[in-house]
C-alpha cells in the first residue's frame, strides 16, 4: 500500500465544499490510514470553517488550515502540491468536486503502476468528456486497456513526491511561452495554475494517467474563474469496485497531446 493523503481545497463555496465532504464520507477504502487535509484560503467564511471543522472523517486523521491572508488559487494549488514532502502523495481535491466510493482504489492502482516512470508526471481522477476551447466531444481511441494519456491536468490530481519535485524543480526557471500552449489556454488568466502546468507537460513532453470512466465529477460551481456554474462538465462516475488496465505508455495507442490530437507516432 503507498502512503498517501487526501487534500481538499476550499475557500467560499459551502454548499460546494459540503457535497464534496458528503462523498468523502462514503469513501470505501480497506487499506492504511489515509489522512484527510483541509485547506482554507484567506481565512475562509464561517460557514466554510465550521463545515471543515466539525466534518467526522472516518479513514484517519484530519487536519484543518486556514490561512490567514489570500493565497490565490495558483499559490494555493502549489501550496497543496508541497503537502507530498509530509505524506508522500497526494490526492488533490477542489471543493466542487464529488468523488466515486471507489476513488482511492484507482489512486492506488496508479501508484503501483506508475510511480518510477518518469513520463508520467500524475493521474487525473476525471475523464473529460469536452474538448476545452472547442467544446467538442472528446472520443478516446478503444485500445483496450480503462486508462489512457493526456497533455493535461483535470479534476482531481494525484501527485506524487519526486515528480512534484521535478515540477518545481521546472518552475524556478519558468516564462511565459504562449507559442506553444493550445490558443485557449494561452487566454487564460495568468492565475491559472492549469496554465502553467500544462506548459510544464508539453516542455518536458510528460502525461497525465486518465481513467477512461471518471471516478470523480465536477459540478463546476461559480467561483474565481467561473463567473457562473458550468454543468456542461458533470460526467458519468464508477461506483463499483475494479482491477483496472494500466498500460506503460509505449503499449498504447491512446496517447493525446495538449491540443486534445493523437500523437502522431500512433498514426
Amino acid at each position: 500500500m503507498n502512503k498517501m493523503a487526501i487534500v481538499v481545497l476550499a475557500y467560499n463555496r459551502p454548499i460546494a465544499l459540503n457535497n464534496l465532504l458528503i462523498s468523502l464520507s462514503k469513501l470505501k477504502w480497506e487499506g492504511v490510514s489515509v489522512p484527510l487535509v483541509i485547506s482554507i484560503d484567506n481565512g475562509g467564511t464561517k460557514e466554510v470553517n465550521e463545515l471543515a471543522e466539525n466534518f467526522k472523517w472516518h479513514l484517519g486523521e484530519k487536519k484543518v488550515i486556514i490561512h490567514p491572508s489570500r493565497l490565490g488559487l495558483k499559490n494555493h494549488f502549489i501550496y497543496s502540491g508541497d503537502i507530498t514532502d509530509e505524506y508522500e502523495n497526494v490526492v488533490f481535491l477542489e471543493d466542487d468536486l464529488y468523488v466515486s466510493p471507489y476513488m482511492l482504489d484507482f489512486c492506488e492502482q496508479y501508484l503501483q503502476v506508475y510511480s518510477e516512470d518518469d513520463r508520467i508526471s500524475g493521474a487525473s481522477l476525471y475523464n473529460p468528456i469536452l474538448k476545452e476551447g472547442t467544446g467538442c466531444k472528446f472520443y478516446q481511441i478503444e485500445d483496450g486497456y480503462d486508462v489512457y494519456f493526456l497533455q493535461q491536468p483535470y479534476w482531481g490530481n494525484v501527485w506524487s513526491k519526486r515528480k512534484w519535485v521535478s515540477f518545481k524543480d521546472w518552475l524556478k526557471s519558468y516564462t511565459l511561452n504562449n507559442d506553444i500552449l493550445p490558443p485557449h489556454v494561452s487566454a487564460w488568466k495568468d492565475t491559472s495554475f492549469k496554465k502553467v502546468y500544462i506548459q510544464y507537460l508539453i516542455e518536458t513532453e510528460k502525461y497525465f494517467v486518465t481513467p477512461r470512466v471518471s471516478v470523480l465529477t465536477n459540478n463546476a460551481e461559480a467561483g474565481v474563474h467561473n463567473d457562473t456554474a458550468k454543468y456542461q462538465f458533470q460526467c458519468n462516475i464508477s461506483i463499483g469496485r475494479k482491477e483496472y488496465r494500466m498500460p506503460g505508455l509505449d503499449q498504447s495507442l491512446s496517447v493525446y497531446d495538449s491540443f486534445f490530437e493523437l500523437d502522431p507516432k500512433i498514426i
